[in-house]
């Protein structure tokens, strides 16, 4: 089924390759909303940095959308306050210079990621949440 793609949405093409990955529709319970319409919504909030409550109704209910955002992490530390830590119990950092040579690629990731609004500007207050986006944004990313 060919969906109509809008600006801030999820491309047919990345969702044919993230398609196989979301859990199967539980055999009991209550039903889930197609699963196309979830991952949609919350790249469209990330994209556009929207507040949950302003996600469009053909995404479903803002709230189906944030309860599925729930992957439970912490936002990671600092470079600098690690090495703070590190600096007060008086051991020296370990320096690798082969992942320092890479350092690039994960700059360039970042200068990608703040793109979307909704990671660059980080108005989520849970830190699961703020994750979640960013796990959903980078295969997108990696699509192209």
């Amino acid at each position: 089924m060919e969906h109509m793609v809008r600006r801030h949405e999820l491309t047919d093409d990345a969702w044919e390759r993230i398609a196989p990955l979301p859990p199967a529709i539980p055999e009991r319970g209550g039903r889930w909303r197609d699963h196309r319409q979830v991952p949609g919504g919350i790249v469209w909030k990330v994209r556009t940095g929207a507040d949950w409550r302003d996600i469009p109704e053909r995404h479903g209910p803002w709230q189906t959308i944030y309860q599925r955002c729930g992957i439970g992490v912490t936002i990671p530390e600092h470079a600098d306050q690690l090495a703070g830590r590190a600096r007060r119990k008086h051991r020296r950092c370990a320096f690798d210079p082969i992942r320092h040579k890479r350092r690039n690629v994960v700059e360039r990731c970042f200068n990608r990621l703040r793109r979307f609004k909704g990671i660059a500007t980080r108005y989520d207050k849970l830190a699961a949440h703020y994750r979640s986006a960013v796990t959903i944004v980078c295969p997108l990313l990696w699509l192209g």
